[in-house]
């Protein structure tokens, strides 16, 4: 837990340093919607099953201008599971944060970075769209007992920012993230065994709105 939370906050200290230099930054309110996928394939079969997770979550937003088109996209959100749904081919069943036990935990942490590229900039608007590397950490269970599933993705995506400003300096901001993790590492890592394989990917839409800061 100790390095998760160096993590998180290394990743903070890196995106808000990114603020004096910025063109624009912003504290996110965020709601992602996660379609997690497992495909067991072996003995001329594959059958899957789906997790789809509704959740919400906080984070920072920066794009650091390098040109007058191109800069910097980075975000960092720390997000909190609130309903899943699971489904394959025996069972399916629904859960919410509130059906889990008391000192359960789960979490996941989403890092974005990747070129930026401006559409809009003027005093009242601004709007970019980047192409992005995605990275995230998720964990379930209880740190105290055996059960308990960490591990994360690594892929690509694609952010849109869009800020309105009321003056020079402070404005609200809507977002999008699409991320798509095909490698899966820790508890989500491909696995061959016995003559079966198993391999896990998350498909991400994260909606995002928040108090923008321009410089």
């Amino acid at each position: 837990m100790k390095k998760i939370f160096s993590t998180l906050f290394l990743a903070v200290v890196l995106t808000t340093g990114l603020v004096a230099e910025t063109k624009m930054f912003s504290v996110n309110f965020t709601v992602p919607f996660d379609i997690h996928t497992q495909k067991v394939s072996g003995y001329g079969e594959t059958q899957k099953a789906t997790e789809k997770i509704t959740s919400i979550g906080f984070g920072l937003s920066g794009v650091n201008m390098f040109s007058e088109v191109v800069g910097l996209y980075m975000d960092v959100s720390l997000v909190f599971f609130q309903s899943l749904k699971y489904d394959n081919p025996v069972v399916s069943y629904s859960m919410k944060r509130s059906d889990m036990v008391e000192d359960a935990k789960q979490f996941s942490m989403d890092l974005r970075i990747g070129p930026a590229f401006k559409i809009i900039d003027n005093d009242k608007m601004f709007l970019s769209a980047a192409p992005v590397f995605f990275c995230n950490f998720v964990y379930w269970g209880n740190p105290d007992s055996a059960i308990a599933i960490s591990g994360g993705f690594v892929g690509l995506g694609a952010n849109a920012s869009f800020s309105y400003f009321f003056n020079s300096f402070v404005g609200i901001s809507a977002g999008l993230d699409i991320d798509y993790g095909f490698v899966g590492f820790g508890d989500y890592k491909k696995v061959s065994d016995s003559g079966a394989t198993s391999k896990h990917s998350q498909f991400n839409i994260t909606p995002k709105i928040g108090v923008a800061f321009k410089f």
